[in-house]
């Protein structure tokens, strides 16, 4: 599986951790994801908060999730569709579809779009989800 990375993270780090098997539960639902506007349309599955967070996305086409970081290192997945990673740093658009990876370095401000419905797996270096909005930095 590729993985596309910021220059800062280290992706063989991530690509290991989130091969990880976890089990995939039906019985849990999707639901509002912490730290995201309503507006956003996005939707979230926890599969597994400790070690490490790691949930299911997924958001309808068309949304652009603002500037915004994490304060630690995020590994995404993409299972289905596609999405468009904005790096404001290098001034790069980076095109993930599924069956690819993207590893984003802790406090990188990126811009997400996704062009069609997508789902994907993030994993982070922590148990909370985080999300800083860098609005003014735009």
């Amino acid at each position: 599986m590729p993985i596309l990375s910021h220059t800062h993270a280290n992706p063989e780090r991530y690509a290991k951790k989130s091969d990880a098997k976890v089990e995939h539960r039906e019985d849990v639902a999707f639901t509002a994801i912490p730290s995201f506007p309503a507006c956003l349309g996005g939707s979230w599955k926890l599969l597994s908060p400790k070690p490490f967070l790691r949930a299911i996305m997924r958001f309808p086409e068309g949304v652009i999730l603002p500037l915004h970081h994490h304060p630690t290192t995020a590994c995404i997945s993409v299972l289905q569709g596609q999405m468009v990673i904005v790096d404001i740093v290098s001034n790069q658009a980076y095109l993930v579809a599924a069956g690819q990876k993207y590893v984003i370095a802790a406090r990188h401000v990126h811009e997400m779009r996704f062009l069609t419905d997508t789902k994907f797996e993030f994993a982070t270096d922590s148990t909370e989800m985080t999300v800083y909005w860098d609005f003014e930095e735009r």
